[in-house]
């Protein structure tokens, strides 16, 4: 390669890297220092600036810096010490004073660098929802984790730990899609569910924990709203179950906390929904806004940076845009930070909701199904999620895998709408099925008991 007076080797291959600051004269002498490459010579130009005989160059880009002290002829030593610049040469002036051949002054303090967005993750192992917001890939995005059960994982063999959502399946389980390989493409705005390991090589044969957290997610650089964000929900018309139809997993795309009361929405219900392992023994934060102003349990609508969530769109062609204000730098960090007890399994899909739904949404309605479990498994009682199309009589009931009924979770009339019922502590370790009936509709779902 050409180099002019100075260059950067390679330290294996001894090679010219890309750093190439081109001095227009001898450079006689150099000193490295907190990312400053300190140069002195007989030069007048270095680092596509005007320099006379001393600069200061970025060690990254080979630029010249601001740092100018203008040596009246040729330097000949540099030493850096104690934050001051050290330089002996030919010269009289130097930094607009008189010094006979050796002066000392303060080095190149660089600005300080933009913040880049992060969130650090303790607590323990579990499933969390996360969004890169950058576009990446999966494996650049996760190479802070233990992966498993794709290719380009830690171990491919192993059972999947980070899942997508196909929002066309079939059935909620049957959405839970693992990752097909590290080098998928995460897009901003997507979202992704994965059980984030404490261990960095949870294997048997790897006896101990292996750099247990904190962990970090960071992004490659300052992470800032610029412009509005248009997201890409879809919605497949087809003979589910409403309430089975329309769920996205989407993700914080900004460095900076999504304001869910600034999004604008068309199909699209009004409420966000954010799985927080924490939350009442593992259970889906709720915030449903009319555009506004909104309420719910998830504080303030905010869905933090890094976060992953599920919108719900209930119509063909839908939008969800978060525009620039949209991004706020308050908030909180990742919900599953803190995951105590043990972790849930990926959770069903939450239940439909039309709530902030207006009255000419003609396609929004609600249907009797059976939805989340959580958690699940559970090592005492758990919350079931239900909901009827309409008022009526319904019955929940909890039975064996010998079809013996365990318990009785509701039994009555109740008003249109979303339901919740509690499964009782005390079940023995095992299987067990969850039932809906109300009118000709039942439904069923298990869940498991541990100990």
């Amino acid at each position: 390669e050409t180099r002019n007076r100075i260059a950067a080797l390679d330290a294996t291959t001894g090679a010219a890297t890309a750093w190439d600051p081109n001095a227009n004269g001898a450079v006689q002498a150099l000193a490295v220092e907190g990312g400053a490459v300190y140069a002195g010579g007989g030069f007048t130009s270095i680092g596509g600036e005007s320099r006379r005989s001393i600069a200061a160059l970025d060690a990254a880009t080979g630029a010249a810096t601001a740092w100018d002290p203008n040596a009246g002829s040729i330097v000949r030593a540099l030493a850096v010490d104690g934050g001051a610049v050290y330089a002996g040469g030919d010269f009289s002036s130097i930094d607009g004073q008189t010094r006979q051949g050796l002066a000392a002054f303060g080095t190149f303090t660089p600005p300080p660098p933009a913040p880049v967005a992060s969130v650090t993750l303790d607590g323990a192992e579990g499933w969390r929802m996360l969004a890169s917001p950058e576009n990446t890939t999966v494996g650049a995005f996760l190479d802070p984790f233990w992966t498993q059960g794709y290719t380009g994982a830690d171990d491919p063999a192993a059972g999947c730990n980070a899942f997508t959502f196909d929002e066309a399946a079939a059935s909620f389980p049957e959405g839970w899609t693992c990752v097909s390989d590290a080098s998928d493409d995460l897009l901003r705005g997507q979202g992704l569910m994965v059980f984030v390991f404490e261990d960095d090589d949870p294997r048997p044969s790897a006896p101990g924990v292996q750099n247990p957290f904190p962990k970090t997610l960071a992004a490659s650089a300052a992470i800032s709203p610029t412009g509005d964000f248009a997201f890409a929900p879809v919605f497949t018309d087809d003979d589910r179950p409403l309430a089975q139809q329309g769920w996205n997993l989407l993700g914080a795309p900004f460095g900076t906390s999504l304001d869910w009361d600034g999004t604008t929405r068309s199909g699209v219900t009004g409420t966000v929904y954010v799985y927080d392992p924490a939350f009442e023994g593992g259970a889906y934060r709720t915030y449903t806004t009319d555009g506004t102003v909104g309420n719910g349990d998830l504080p303030g609508g905010l869905v933090p940076p890094f976060q992953g969530f599920f919108a719900k769109a209930f119509a063909p062609g839908p939008s969800l845009v978060l525009p620039e204000a949209g991004g706020t730098a308050d908030g909180q960090d990742v919900y599953g930070r803190f995951a105590p007890g043990e972790p849930p399994l990926p959770p069903s899909a939450p239940l439909q909701s039309v709530s902030g739904a207006t009255a000419s949404d003609d396609t929004a309605r609600l249907d009797t199904a059976l939805g989340a479990i959580a958690p699940n498994p559970t090592r005492a009682g758990a919350r079931v999620s239900w909901t009827l199309a309409e008022a009526g009589q319904a019955r929940v009931t909890v039975v064996d895998l010998l079809g013996r009924e365990v318990a009785v979770l509701a039994d009555g009339a109740f008003a249109a709408g979303p339901q919740r019922s509690d499964v009782p502590t005390g079940l023995a370790p095992g299987v067990y099925v969850v039932r809906l009936t109300a009118g000709a509709t039942t439904e069923a779902a298990r869940f498991t008991v541990v100990r």
